[in-house]
């Protein structure tokens, strides 16, 4: 908590770069790598894997708050501070209830089937769950960077840019996931074979869950619009009716169907709660982040499936490992190429320039 406020105060300030840093690349390298020396060390013991998490997170922790400070000493003098304590708290317990309630909808899937099925169903969602919501990393990355933007069109009344944007980061997320989605989808038994073949029952569940976190992708950053424009008591009554939904839905199809009537209703509570919020950003602004645009990535997944087919196919005998590896590469082969061959748009070729400029700039060169 300590250390999403300190990054969160950065992102305010659109410090990007040293959010991107610290929050999405150090903090979970120092996790990894500290966890796996402790765990090593100590021969997989759980109270150490617990111990490891913790110190882990306190040492990410401690660096975020070193960047923080060094950043708001150098600025200090720069603001005068204004105690308008009551307006922060009417803005910031319904944003505390609208993210208990986001990180209880997560897990509310897992938690049910550990009541109502068994610990092999759970293990079976958990694995499925956790390689479909990888998926959520590019929205989460995109929404990062957006934010402060939003708020500030917000204040600004700039509806048209407002609208502009929400249209260009909606559509990049769906480029940059949908490949990703869909290799999920197609590899799904691959994948499952890969890292244990006792998963493999879990097919069926990593497919439908692909799929509920592409819904998640293409809708944008809605739930962000409405926080950001002072609308989040919207998002936590949302948040509160999927909830109660989530529930009805888990009651009724996990008995029967197991961790695969959990995805069901996981994609369907997803499904609910961004076409809601989809329609609220519209009727409160009026714009929605369609448009013909999104042609073109899905002609290039469909080129790119038929890569796939003919792949799969040739290497059908081979070990899993190699499938996953080849099938994946032409996948993505085929995607880039002809996404790159078919005429872009001005805001695409802004975009890709944006891109390249910095991969091929001279700090990568040293």
């Amino acid at each position: 908590m300590i250390t999403r406020l300190a990054m969160g105060i950065l992102q305010a300030y659109k410090l990007m770069k040293p959010l991107v840093l610290i929050d999405q690349i150090a903090v979970p390298l120092i996790r990894i790598i500290g966890t796996i020396i402790l765990i090593s060390v100590f021969a997989g013991s759980l109270t150490w894997i617990s111990l490891s998490y913790v110190l882990m997170v306190v040492l990410g922790c401690g660096i975020a708050l070193y960047i923080f400070f060094q950043y708001y000493r150098s600025r200090r003098s720069d603001y005068t501070p204004r105690r308008n304590y009551l307006d922060l708290l009417k803005f910031s317990w319904p944003l505390l209830g609208a993210s208990l309630l986001n990180r209880t909808n997560t897990f509310t899937e897992t938690l049910m089937l550990g009541g109502l099925s068994t610990s092999e169903q759970v293990g079976l969602f958990s694995v499925s769950f956790k390689l479909a919501i990888t998926l959520t990393i590019i929205s989460q990355a995109i929404n990062t960077v957006v934010a402060p933007f939003i708020a500030e069109m917000f204040a600004k009344s700039d509806q048209a840019n407002l609208s502009f944007q929400f249209k260009a980061v909606t559509r990049w997320g769906f480029i940059l996931a949908l490949p990703l989605g869909l290799i999920t989808y197609l590899n799904s038994f691959d994948i499952l074979t890969v890292l244990n073949p006792e998963y493999l029952s879990g097919t069926s569940v990593l497919r439908v869950l692909s799929l509920s976190q592409l819904v998640y992708v293409v809708v944008g950053p809605v739930a962000l619009i409405l926080t950001m424009t002072n609308y989040v008591r919207i998002n936590l009554v949302d948040l509160l009716v999927t909830l109660v939904l989530s529930i009805i839905l888990d009651l009724a199809l996990i008995p029967r169907y197991g961790a695969f009537g959990a995805a069901i209703a996981s994609t369907l509570s997803v499904l609910f709660i961004n076409g809601l919020r989809l329609i609220q950003v519209y009727k409160l602004f009026g714009i929605h982040p369609y448009n013909l645009g999104y042609l073109k990535p899905i002609a290039a997944s469909f080129f790119a499936y038929l890569a796939f087919l003919g792949t799969s196919y040739i290497i059908q005998f081979y070990a899993p490992i190699v499938r996953l590896f080849v099938t994946s590469s032409a996948f993505l082969a085929v995607y880039v190429t002809f996404f790159m061959v078919v005429r872009q748009d001005e805001t695409d070729r802004d975009i890709l320039r944006v891109i390249l400029q910095d991969v091929t700039s001279r700090r990568w060169k040293r």
